[in-house]
């Protein structure tokens, strides 16, 4: 586990892209791992549901443009497909 989270964080300070969550450092304390990462105002996309409601089309639409220009920049630059997530066939 602690050779899969060296080589994550090795991987999070190489990525330099809008589109991607900045990433400024990582260190331990108390055992614990503490990632420094940029601040996201609004949170997650759960959280903001939760607080919100359902997410208007054109907001959802930017939101989704916007990830997969993260995913792209991932495959292109770095050779990667985002291991998080799951699509179903309908």
């Amino acid at each position: 586990m602690k050779k899969n989270l060296v080589r994550e964080v090795k991987f999070m300070k190489t990525c330099r892209s809008p589109y991607i969550v900045s990433f400024f450092g990582a260190h331990f304390s108390d055992g614990d791992v503490e990632l420094l990462i940029e601040y996201m105002d609004l949170g997650s996309i759960d959280s903001i549901y939760r607080k919100f409601g359902c997410i208007e089309q054109d907001v959802a639409v930017h939101i989704i443009y916007n990830a997969l220009k993260g995913l792209d920049y991932l495959w292109s630059e770095k050779k990667i497909v985002h291991r998080g997530i799951s699509i179903k066939h309908f």
